[in-house]
């Protein structure tokens, strides 16, 4: 079974997104508050709503920004939901600009 990780950094209806994604998408899904307990397998999901500047600072202030940047394994998705869409975008174009 597929297994997605559903990212906790403080923004987003997790429960209602680990619901839908095992209900209807048939997947094994964790969330994780912890970025350095993240699994080395598996796709991972940043959702989020509300103010883009909250939820860029709660991912920052957790470490999952860093995180993130490392996520470059083609076997694994990033899939960001919402605002976590955005978020995605910032960390790709933040990690494209360091190089």
């Amino acid at each position: 079974m597929k297994e997605v990780f559903i990212v906790d950094y403080g923004a987003g209806n997790l429960g209602s997104l680990q619901n839908m994604l095992i209900r209807k998408c048939d997947v094994d899904c964790t969330i994780v508050t912890d970025p350095l307990l993240l699994p080395e397998k598996g796709d991972v999901t940043p959702p989020g709503v509300g103010h883009f500047g909250f939820a860029a600072q709660g991912l920052a202030d957790l470490g999952w920004s860093v995180k993130l940047r490392e996520f470059d394994d083609n076997e694994r998705k990033l899939l960001g939901i919402y605002l976590g869409a955005h978020l995605c975008n910032l960390v790709v174009s933040d990690q494209m600009t360091k190089q």
